[in-house]
């Protein structure tokens, strides 16, 4: 909200693009993260003044700049190791049913994280969060990020720490009731 405040997001890119040197998956999901609230950002400010239009496109360019441009440093490592996504739908469920084996793994967690985002009061900065950190549980569940099929549950953590606390609220929710 403050001017200037597009510096942020120019030290979060630069922050974000170091962290291949420390963990690849992460920066894999804050990659998809970023992407994904960076659309759902924009269609929300549609229909806004147009100050803030130019403010919201100049800081998520910044943010792009730096995390692409401390991202190619590595690129060169990263595409040597391994430079295919395959397609895999359903991540581990083998030949099981998608939504049978979803909930044998996550219980009723879906149901109360819908309805912690239904019956609970955030912000919309939270909810925006929230529903683009669902690409987080999507793209692992459509494509291998790594030679070993495990390794997709590392982006898929941070899917369930985020909803969470939509989960928890939920729960709050019907204890209430």
């Amino acid at each position: 909200r403050d001017k200037g405040g597009e510096r942020y997001f120019l030290i979060a890119g630069l922050v974000a693009g170091l962290l291949p040197f420390f963990h690849t998956h992460t920066f894999i999901s804050i990659v998809i993260l970023s992407i994904s609230w960076a659309i759902m950002g924009g269609v929300i400010i549609f229909g806004k003044k147009p100050t803030f239009q130019r403010r919201y496109l100049k800081s998520i360019f910044l943010y792009f700049l730096a995390l692409g441009g401390m991202s190619l440093i590595q690129l060169p490592w990263f595409l040597s190791q391994n430079s295919q996504l395959p397609f895999e739908f359903g991540w581990m469920k083998g030949n099981e049913n998608f939504f049978w084996f979803w909930f044998k793994n996550t219980g009723f967690f879906w149901p109360l994280a819908f309805l912690g985002l239904w019956k609970g009061r955030f912000s919309g900065f939270v909810k925006t969060l929230a529903v683009a950190s669902w690409s987080l549980f999507l793209l692992p569940n459509l494509f291998r990020f790594a030679p070993w099929g495990y390794d997709n549950l590392k982006i898929l953590t941070y899917w369930y720490l985020i909803n969470s606390m939509l989960a928890i609220t939920g729960l709050w929710w019907l204890w209430q009731k």
